[in-house]
């Protein structure tokens, strides 16, 4: 009886790593994408930036091109997602219910003024790229926005898209400087 408990204890704390790890790997995946960029970008994640007071806001990955600055939010959910661009929440629908949880493009609307702000970009010289980045196996159909709200397998070509040189070398290298 004591290796019947030892085994389904063990197969409980394997069912929780591997779920911990599946939660985890549309954050890996992201940073793999990123990874794929060849020369010409420079990528910061987890860059902090200070809101109205004071206190310090997250950005998950800020990408800076000769096209302008990328701001990425990745959510790691699986179900299918429910929401309009200015709805303050959006709905996760799977099998086991409904989740609702904070609208990704906007927070990406505050990290792109509090990045503006650290940039003291008020005149909107630099293009800023918000995107919003699910994982592979959620459905995004229902989601109706103009920001872009793409899968994280198609990161690094959606940012390479972006071809047209915006900003001057001593811009770009500026801007950088000032996200380190």
């Amino acid at each position: 009886m004591d290796h019947l408990l030892e085994i389904g204890v063990l197969l409980v704390v394997a069912a929780v790593v591997i779920y911990a790890y599946l939660r985890q790997n549309t954050y890996a995946s992201a940073k793999q994408q990123l990874q794929k960029l060849q020369g010409g970008y420079r990528i910061r994640h987890n860059v902090k930036v200070l809101n109205e007071k004071k206190e310090p806001f997250e950005i998950e990955h800020v990408v800076i091109g000769r096209a302008g600055v990328f701001v990425i939010n990745v959510e790691d959910r699986a179900g299918k997602m429910i929401g309009e661009e200015p709805d303050e929440c959006w709905i996760e629908e799977t099998r086991s219910g409904r989740e609702e949880f904070e609208n990704p493009t906007r927070q990406n609307l505050m990290a792109l003024r509090l990045l503006r702000e650290c940039l003291n970009d008020t005149d909107f010289k630099v293009p800023m790229y918000p995107v919003v980045v699910f994982g592979k196996k959620a459905d995004i159909s229902e989601l109706f926005c103009e920001s872009a709200v793409i899968k994280v397998n198609t990161l690094a070509t959606f940012i390479q898209k972006f071809q047209e040189e915006v900003l001057t070398e001593a811009e770009y290298n500026a801007i950088s400087k000032k996200i380190d």
